[in-house]
């Protein structure tokens, strides 16, 4: 057995779907690698068997999702693809919702404070 922890953003909304075990839900998670030019985003298709959560899966929100990995290789065309898939033991929200976010950290700060009085050019060590 292969299990996995991934931390990433869902890519679309999730949907409750049936099969002979029972209801379960299934959204998409990209989760982001490497750097500048090396930069990519690997996708997992994720099936989990808790339906009281397909309301708050939505797109864009960042997960943290862990359970049995299988991965499928298949080509077309002489191209290779990969196929990673999650069977979910555990999902959990790694921040609030976007639509909740009203605020950037600008605004958030307390009024009278002033980040350029206590920043100086001098190295503490």
């Amino acid at each position: 057995m292969k299990v996995i922890t991934i931390v990433g953003t869902v890519g679309k909304d999730s949907e409750i779907r049936q099969n002979q075990r029972g209801e379960f839900i299934t959204f998409s998670v990209a989760v982001n690698k490497g750097y500048s030019r090396d930069a990519g985003t690997d996708w997992f298709s994720c099936n989990y068997y808790n339906t009281k959560l397909a309301d708050h899966i939505k797109k864009g929100r960042k997960v943290v999702v862990s359970g049995q990995l299988s991965i499928d290789e298949k080509e077309y065309g002489g191209k290779k693809t990969t196929y990673y898939n999650i069977s979910a033991n555990q999902v959990e929200f790694a921040g609030p919702p976007k639509s909740d976010v009203k605020h950037t950290e600008h605004e958030r700060m307390p009024e009278g404070a002033n980040l350029s009085n206590e920043l100086s050019d001098e190295i503490p060590f």
